[in-house]
């Protein structure tokens, strides 16, 4: 990092202070050091947002995947329940049609005879 920062005036700042000029040099000196190593400068900052945003992008583009990909196992597992739920419909009706058709055959089985036997009894229709 390379941060700016005016030694001289600070130097000048702390001998009018009182400090002695070795002292302000000396406390001058490790200031310097620590902005250096530990402040972000503009450029330290632009960097960062950039590896950031291109990190996001990255992880937005790698989720939109998973997400396709799940979005096409759920469509296709409900396309096989909807068969298997077609398919147990299909059966149902047909079945509850086969006996409501024997149910009927059953009846007009029954109305038959009545009709044959009534008038052997002479009981008037």
């Amino acid at each position: 990092m390379n941060n700016h920062f005016d030694t001289l005036s600070a130097a000048e700042a702390l001998e009018a202070a009182g400090i002695t000029p070795g002292h302000a040099r000396a406390i001058i000196g490790q200031m310097n050091r620590v902005v250096d190593e530990n402040v972000a400068t503009k450029a330290d900052v632009r960097q960062l947002e950039t590896a950031l945003k291109a990190d996001v992008k990255q992880l937005e583009v790698a989720l939109k995947g998973e997400l396709n990909t799940k979005i096409a196992e759920v469509k296709g597992e409900l396309k096989e329940d909807i068969a298997e739920v077609k398919g147990e419909l299909k059966a149902e009706i047909t079945h509850s049609t086969n006996r409501a058709i024997y149910t009927l055959g059953g009846l007009v089985t029954v109305l038959f005879i009545l009709d044959r036997i009534i008038p052997l009894f002479g009981i008037a229709q």
